[in-house]
């Protein structure tokens, strides 16, 4: 994993006030990630498809050029994977993602942040049952 990377999920993983005193995202350091990076998003998908689908990781990190894409055709590709049971994150530095005041979005890739949807309900049934959101505004706990 490149340093830009963990530096990233460095930066998730810790308390932030505007989240209440709690990592915007509790599991990023637990996680078994793998990172495939490619110069075009369509070269290589596959191989990476098969890396994260054979459950070997728990987060597959897609990265590419930001200019492979265009910002709708990456929101649009995040979008088509919900069909076969995946949750798609992009990490679009063209298009930052704001949270409570906090940019979650990291700013030297195009990532492609793949997670199985059943897994995420299960955190976040955990997260729940732990008091985790309590902390959060409303609006945060979706």
């Amino acid at each position: 994993m490149t340093e830009g990377i963990k530096r990233w999920i460095d930066r998730l993983s810790e308390p932030r006030r505007e989240f209440g005193d709690i990592p915007p995202c509790p599991y990023a350091k637990g996680c078994r990630w793998a990172v495939y990076r490619t110069n075009s998003f369509w070269y290589g998908i596959q191989e990476g498809f098969r890396m994260f689908s054979s459950e070997c990781f728990d987060v597959l990190i897609y990265a590419c050029k930001i200019d492979t894409l265009s910002s709708d055709d990456a929101s649009s590709i995040a979008h088509d994977y919900g069909d076969i049971g995946i949750t798609v994150l992009v990490s679009d530095p063209r298009r930052p993602t704001i949270v409570f005041g906090y940019q979650t979005t990291q700013d030297q890739e195009l990532l492609f942040i793949f997670q199985w949807t059943n897994d995420l309900y299960k955190a976040r049934s955990i997260l729940d049952a732990l008091g985790y959101y309590r902390g959060l505004p409303q609006q945060g706990q979706q």
